[in-house]
């Protein structure tokens, strides 16, 4: 059985989690924005009138918001708990 972490290293476990899902929610963001910018210009081109200001609220906003706590847990699960700072790839020669 393992020891459980120390305080400092399970903070740090922690705030690696909080950024991996930050920059994982902001590039879900710019992408969901990307589509729905793409869309709604196909919607203009076919006739009907959009408006630009929902790509931004109602679907990145809620796409980025649906996904930062998704992430931080999978990134918690994913993370080696009996990560130790120490490298588990060496150099060859």
């Amino acid at each position: 059985m393992r020891e459980p972490l120390p305080p400092r290293k399970r903070l740090a476990r922690i705030a690696r989690s909080l950024v991996a899902a930050a920059l994982l929610a902001v590039l879900a963001g710019f992408v969901s924005l990307l589509v729905a910018i793409g869309t709604l210009l196909i919607a203009g081109f076919v006739g009907a009138r959009p408006d630009m200001t929902m790509a931004y609220r109602e679907i990145a906003a809620m796409v980025a918001l649906a996904v930062f706590p998704a992430a931080f847990v999978a990134y918690l699960a994913w993370e080696p708990k009996g990560r130790q700072g120490e490298r588990t790839h060496t150099r060859a020669a």
